[in-house]
């Protein structure tokens, strides 16, 4: 059981292994081919329409939850990455299906959606780094308001919930790659570039990251927190 844990843990050595683990079924299945490693996008897709449809049921209704979908499903590069073997379309997923247990815990007060909010952030952790932007936001917000209300102590346990969950169970992954996350610290945040026909991109990535933050704030604090929808569920 050690032995396999551990192949688990550097089954890639750059991003984390839960993408590449779920690939296995289809290749297991189908067999290995191209077609059969795409066809991992299709669990992803069930969650990402599934997500979406929630998440627009909660907040409005049915209807709204419909026509997400439908507009969802015509994004350009929603389209384009289901039909290519890359994380992005897994991490896109994940993200919406945290969205929507964030929606769930009114503010971290709920503590079984907080559990599984804090067990689909595991996954994210497990599935790309790039999942604690995300993770950061919802954190953030729902922190604010809980000082804002006077209900911290409240939601305190559940923060625990989620540091212990969320965080703890995609740790030995990241404790095993210390290494090359000081790597990606050097090279995306002090700019620190080995590799000169990276600067522009290095540049383009801290823009949008900084753009997403920003979007992301003012879209879950116009919908999720400030109207109160969540909390009347």
């Amino acid at each position: 059981t050690l032995s396999v844990n551990k192949e688990i843990i550097y089954l890639s050595n750059i991003y984390p292994p839960m993408f590449y683990l779920t690939s296995l079924l289809p290749t297991l299945i189908f067999g290995i081919s191209r077609n059969s490693l795409i066809a991992t996008n299709l669990f992803y897709m069930l969650i990402l329409f599934v997500s979406v449809f929630k998440i627009g049921k909660t907040l409005f209704n049915k209807q709204t939850g419909l026509l997400a979908v439908f507009i969802l499903s015509f994004y350009p590069m929603v389209f384009g990455l289901s039909r290519m073997f890359l994380l992005d379309y897994a991490l896109t997923s994940i993200i919406a299906l945290a969205a929507y247990f964030f929606t769930k815990t009114n503010n971290f007060k709920h503590r079984r959606y907080v559990f599984l909010f804090s067990l689909v952030s595991a996954v994210g952790f497990l599935t790309k780094p790039q999942f604690a932007l995300y993770a950061a936001t919802f954190l953030a917000l729902s922190f604010y308001e809980n000082c804002k209300e006077a209900t911290l102590k409240r939601a305190a346990l559940n923060y625990i919930i989620f540091v212990v969950i969320g965080l703890g169970l995609p740790s030995p992954w990241y404790l095993s790659h210390k290494g090359l996350f000081s790597f990606v610290f050097r090279e995306t945040v002090c700019l620190q570039q080995t590799l000169q026909p990276h600067r522009t991109w290095i540049f383009i990535t801290i823009k949008w990251s900084i753009l997403l933050l920003v979007t992301q704030y003012f879209f879950l604090k116009n919908t999720f927190l400030r109207k109160g929808i969540a909390s009347g569920l």
